[in-house]
């Protein structure tokens, strides 16, 4: 979670709901919801868009998509 790259041990709750949406996109999408070389490379991916899944899974539904997007936000 882009918290934990501040302040690792102040995380909560919103940690655990964006590392689960992580790992349901993941699993969804078969490819990384932020993937780069290297932790700042993906720490600024994480300050832009969230990706859609649906765009690399186009018969997901809308439902999922947004509530993958908005976990991820």
């Amino acid at each position: 979670a882009p918290e934990q790259f501040a302040d690792a041990r102040s995380v909560g709750v919103r940690s655990d709901v964006y590392s689960l949406a992580a790992t349901l996109y993941t699993l969804v999408t078969g490819e990384l919801p932020f993937d780069a070389k290297t932790p700042l490379a993906i720490l600024a991916k994480k300050e832009g868009p969230v990706p859609s899944a649906r765009a690399v899974v186009p018969d997901l539904s809308d439902r999922t998509d947004a509530a993958l997007a908005a976990a991820l936000h």
